[in-house]
């Protein structure tokens, strides 16, 4: 029975690995990639708002990995020359956010609600409450407080679009 589970164990391993290298999935491997997730702690104490994370709740919180572009590891982006990351917590209510963004030249000009923020700077934040890469909600905010906030069925790398009008 062992021999047989770790043929099969092997074989899971090996095929999608060998897929991705394969003449037929070539320009496919973007399809292969599975997003960076990050796991929010629930805090039963509401952080103080107030611009700062010195509040003792966000202790509990981990930062997120360093952002990166999102088409993923195989964007032929370069990596932001300035860093950004974030802490992340919800509680019954509310999710609350805190990010360190280091780029000096913040720009905005968009101010109407839904308006498509991403061409600012801006900040987002995507929610997969099933964890699946599929049916997620997307928040974009810029540094006018503007927010765009959008639904997706499945990610714009599987030929998803944007529902802006979803709530």
């Amino acid at each position: 029975m062992k021999n047989y589970f770790l043929l099969i164990l092997l074989v899971g391993i090996t095929v999608p690995s060998k897929a991705q290298e394969g003449s037929a999935f070539k320009g496919f491997e973007r399809l292969f990639v599975q997003p960076k997730h990050y796991e929010i702690n629930y805090t039963s104490i509401p952080p103080v708002i107030d611009g700062g994370i010195d509040d003792r709740v966000w202790e509990v919180a981990a930062w997120t990995e360093e952002f990166r572009d999102i088409e993923g590891e195989l964007s032929s982006r370069p990596v932001p020359y300035y860093r950004t990351w974030a802490k992340m917590l919800w509680d019954d209510d509310y999710l609350y956010v805190a990010a360190k963004l280091e780029d000096k030249h913040v720009w905005a000009y968009l101010t109407e609600h839904d308006q498509v923020v991403y061409h600012d700077n801006d900040f987002e934040v995507f929610i997969d409450p099933r964890n699946s890469g599929h049916q997620y909600y997307e928040y974009e905010i810029n540094a006018l407080n503007t927010i765009f906030d959008l639904y997706l069925t499945k990610p714009y790398r599987n030929s998803g679009s944007a529902l802006v009008d979803w709530d």
